[in-house]
């Protein structure tokens, strides 16, 4: 029989809830309530605890389980960046910057960070009179997710998805990776057989000429 994991106890379960907000195990040891002194020691030594580094690594699955990261979810997710398009910004209609809530999810999901900039000016009257006024002009800074690296991205998955690997619903990248990498082998393998037997085709004697 394996051996029984241990339960942890009220402490060393408020280290691993306390861990996974900052992975900081020095600070988690001391929220969990450890001593300042040894929070550093403490913390280390908490990690390599298999029960504890179990309950850290379950916490994290069901995290990771629940923000759905498939390999579907990862293709999407690249070609929203890799075809993302900077006309879909403005109204087709009236040229003007669509507002943050009014963008099409998948721009808005292309999107890096917004920013919005304020600059006050004078402005002289054209006339050369002396009555100055003052008014801002706001400009808008839009900044996209690495448009390259989604199409990078996006090249490898097509290169990488040939027809013999079977990409199961609910697959895990790490799964595909792998089975992937093993039809690579197998395909290898069968080029260096095929490559064998024609040069032994092509050293072999025409048919009715001796030896």
């Amino acid at each position: 029989m394996g051996k029984v994991p241990r339960v942890l106890n009220p402490r060393q379960k408020r280290f691993v809830a306390e861990y996974l907000i900052d992975l900081n195990a020095t600070q988690a040891a001391i929220r969990a309530g450890y001593s300042t002194k040894t929070a550093a020691s403490i913390g280390h030594e908490n990690l390599r605890k298999p029960e504890i580094s179990a309950a850290v690594q379950a916490k994290v699955q069901r995290h990771l389980n629940k923000l759905d990261l498939s390999l579907e979810r990862i293709i999407q997710e690249a070609a929203r960046v890799g075809i993302s398009n900077i006309r879909d910004l403005f109204d087709p209609d009236t040229g003007d910057l669509l507002a943050p809530t009014a963008l099409p999810d998948n721009v808005r999901k292309a999107i890096a960070s917004i920013k919005f900039h304020r600059r006050k000016v004078t402005v002289t009257p054209a006339d050369g009179g002396d009555e100055e006024t003052a008014t801002s002009i706001d400009t808008v800074e839009v900044k996209f997710w690495d448009k390259l690296r989604g199409l990078e991205l996006l090249a490898k998955l097509k290169a990488l998805l040939k027809p013999e690997v079977k990409v199961e619903a609910g697959d895990s990248w790490r799964a595909v990776l792998l089975r992937m990498n093993a039809e690579d082998e197998a395909a290898k393998a069968r080029e260096a057989e095929g490559a064998a037997g024609a040069s032994l085709h092509l050293h072999r004697p025409p048919p009715g000429q001796g030896r």
